[in-house]
Parts: C-alpha cells; sequence; structure tokens
C-alpha cells in the first residue's frame, strides 16, 4: 500500500514524496533542481508576483517560472537537503535524498522568514508611497521616534488619484503644495474642502520630506531600534534617513528600467530638466555647474551599478538592511555593538543568497560587489545633504516650517539642544 504524502507545497498537486526538504510532485522538484543548479534566472512576472497565491489542491496555477522559483524558497526548498553520488547525475531518479546538519536547515530557514520580513516590509513602504496619504505638516526626528510607525495607514489610503502626471503639471502643483504648507501654517481655517488651499486639489506630493518620514519609519521597524536608549535611536534615524530614502527613490526607478530618477506620479528627473524644475518649485536661481555635478555623481555612483550589477529586489532589501545597520554611526558602545551583530546577521543572509544565486565561483564576487554599493549609499549621504543645504541658502522663504525643522534635525547634530 503507498503512502499518502499530501500536496505538493509548491502547486498544491500530489507530492511524489519528500524532495529538497517539502512535500512536492516531479514536477516542481525538477524545476527546482534545473534552477538552482543551472542557476536560471527568469523574467519577472507580468502578473504582480501572485501566479501563485491561494493555489488549491488540484488547482494548477499559471505558467510562470519567476513565481514558480518564488514560492519555492518560500516553502522551504533547501538545495543543499538533496545530493547527487556516483552515476546518479546521469539519472536523477536515483538520487539519494540525504538531510545535511539540522543547523544548515534552520539557518536556512531564518534566512527565508528574514527575507520575507523584509520584502513584505518594503512592499508596504511603496504600497503608502503611491498612496493618496499626503501629510501637509512633517513631523521632526524627535517627533517621529514618539509615535507609531506609519506603515498600518498603506491599508487605509487608496492609490493616489490622477498619476501619472505631467511635468508641467508636476511644477504647478508644486507650486501649489507650498502656498497649502505656509496657508496650513497660518491657520487651519484656510484648508477647508472646497478653498483655493484644500490639500485634496494636490495629487503630488513633497517627495524629499515624504521619503524622509517614509525611512525613518523604516528604521524604527528594526527589532534592535526599541532596545536603544533615545540618543541611539536619534543618531541611527538621523545617520541614515537621507541614504534609504534616496535608495528608494534609485531602486524604483532602476526597476522601472528609467536612467533617472522617477517619482510615483511618473516624474522623472533627469540632467536635461533638473534644474528647470528645481528653479520653478523653489523660485530662485541655481548653479548650474553644482547641479550638473550632483546628476553626474547620482547617475554614476549610485544608478548605474544597480543597472550593471542588475540587482534583485531580495539583493535590495537586504542592501537597505544594510544601510541601517551601520556601527560607523555616533552610537553608545552598547547600540554600537548591536547594531555590529545585526549587520553580521544580514550581511551572512545576503552573501547566502549570492551563493545561491551565482554558485560558488561567481556568489562572493557579487557579494563584494553589492557590499561596495552599500558603502557608496552611505558616503552618499554626504553629497546629498551638500546640495540640500545649499538648496536651503537660496530658497529658505519657499520652504515651509515643519519642512525646515525636519532639515534641521538631519543636517545639524546640536538641533535638539538647541531648540
Amino acid at each position: 500500500m503507498s503512502t499518502v504524502i499530501g500536496p505538493c507545497a509548491v502547486c498544491a498537486l500530489p507530492a511524489t514524496g519528500h524532495h529538497y526538504n517539502v512535500p512536492a510532485c516531479h514536477g516542481c522538484k525538477s524545476f527546482f533542481r534545473r534552477s538552482t543548479l543551472d542557476n536560471l534566472q527568469y523574467p519577472g512576472c507580468r502578473l504582480g508576483e501572485k501566479c501563485f497565491d491561494g493555489v488549491g489542491q488540484g488547482e494548477r496555477p499559471k505558467r510562470c517560472k519567476s513565481c514558480r522559483l518564488k514560492k519555492c524558497w518560500e516553502v522551504g526548498m533547501i538545495p543543499q537537503v538533496r545530493e547527487l553520488r556516483g552515476n546518479e547525475e546521469k539519472n536523477p531518479e536515483m538520487a539519494v535524498v540525504r538531510l545535511p546538519d539540522v543547523k544548515l536547515i534552520e539557518k536556512t530557514r531564518q534566512i527565508t522568514q528574514t527575507l520575507q520580513n523584509l520584502l513584505h516590509l518594503d512592499q508596504k513602504l511603496i504600497q503608502l508611497r503611491a498612496s493618496a496619504y499626503n501629510p501637509v505638516r512633517f513631523p521632526t526626528i524627535n517627533e517621529i521616534m514618539l509615535q507609531p510607525v506609519v506603515f498600518h495607514l498603506s491599508d487605509k489610503f487608496e492609490p493616489m488619484p490622477g498619476w501619472p502626471i505631467s511635468e508641467q503639471q508636476f511644477m504647478q502643483q508644486q507650486k501649489l503644495l507650498t502656498e497649502i504648507t505656509f496657508a496650513y501654517e497660518d491657520g487651519w481655517q484656510t484648508l477647508e474642502p472646497g478653498s483655493v488651499h484644500d490639500p485634496n486639489l494636490v495629487n503630488t506630493k513633497d517627495w524629499m520630506a515624504f521619503d524622509w518620514l517614509l525611512a525613518a519609519n523604516y528604521v524604527k521597524t528594526f527589532p534592535f531600534y526599541h532596545t536603544f536608549i533615545e540618543s541611539d535611536k536619534r543618531a541611527l534615524i538621523r545617520g541614515t534617513i537621507v541614504s534609504l530614502a534616496s535608495l528608494t527613490l534609485l531602486f524604483i526607478s532602476y526597476q522601472n528600467k528609467q536612467a533617472d530618477l522617477q517619482f510615483p506620479d511618473g516624474t522623472c528627473f533627469s540632467g536635461n530638466n533638473l534644474k528647470e524644475i528645481m528653479e520653478f518649485v523653489l523660485a530662485v536661481e541655481l548653479d548650474e555647474n553644482f547641479l550638473a555635478m550632483f546628476h553626474k555623481n547620482t547617475k554614476f555612483n549610485a544608478i548605474e551599478p544597480l543597472i550593471r550589477y542588475n540587482v534583485t529586489t531580495e539583493e535590495y532589501v537586504f542592501v537597505k538592511a544594510l544601510v541601517v545597520c551601520n556601527p560607523a554611526l555616533d552610537l553608545t558602545d552598547a547600540a554600537r555593538e548591536c547594531v555590529q551583530k545585526y549587520q553580521n546577521i544580514y550581511g551572512l543572509a545576503l552573501l547566502q543568497i549570492c551563493l545561491i544565486n551565482h554558485g560558488k565561483r561567481d556568489g562572493p564576487a557579487r557579494f563584494g560587489s553589492l557590499l561596495s554599493y552599500v558603502m557608496a549609499m552611505i558616503r552618499y549621504q554626504g553629497g546629498f545633504i551638500e546640495l540640500l543645504v545649499n538648496l536651503r541658502m537660496c530658497a529658505r522663504n519657499r520652504i515651509g516650517v515643519s519642512r525646515k525643522m525636519l532639515e534641521d534635525d538631519i543636517f545639524f547634530d546640536k538641533y535638539a539642544e538647541l531648540h
């Protein structure tokens, strides 16, 4: 009498045995073997990466290789569990399944869970970024530290209507947004629905401040953050907020196959229009050479490495985590030791992903390239702040009070003591 194993953990069809650590059918077993042994790269899903969601027993999912491989990793398939011996490579059906060290299985499961947590968090951030959530006033870092994490709002707000908008619409909307910000700071009564300063009339955002807000909340989700004293929490947010916000913008632009910066409302900042847009919004004349140098630095040091390395979403979320885990920040010894610990955890997880996807020969070099990009993004924060300080000097009267206070919080170390 044959033993009933149950459904395949990947596609829910009847499983033929335990393969690669999970119950799996012959098709999914062979697919995972080919994908991992040959290091196959599949085109991204065109249906929102949901092809294998909610697949019932006996119901065959869509034929999407990208989602199928992703599902294999999610259910816990482990390449090392199944090893080929002798002439079994010529006849894979004769292969003997041998479990590796229990610690290896547990380590792989932990990496998978960590990856899923980071992917879920980033999805919430992207969803909120594209939503109609559009605060007029931005909190300072000290206020953000006291407030709940905002990512739960991603399920409460619909997508922003009317996107994409044209470059001309963006400039006009940014001008209106500035007027609404000043009206808000003059008094609530000017923001009534239907008034000339109704925030609902705006379908763009103060992207710089908004992305800073999301980046600061992103830092607050890390498990070690809540163990820190207030000064370490503040130092961690201050030291990473600009790099994280920039990295989110850069990667989404890269995913959308843009060689320049693209915002969710469809607006692109390129070397050709950067000066024109910023001068219109800020109502000042800007140094063309300085902007050109900043754009060149952004393109060659921040965007092109993503394209050159063909960075995956999985690698990107670990790069972001490593930007947060920077022990060179101005932290106490206890906090620095904790950050170093998590830097090792995320670093080893990223190395494991590089080895799985690129093999023992190319994986370490891939890992080294990604670490170099982490350091480039940490350095990028300094150059970006230099640009912002210069803009601040040129257009102080075009920036709302709450935005100025948030900038002061990021730019100047002694803000908390001076105010």
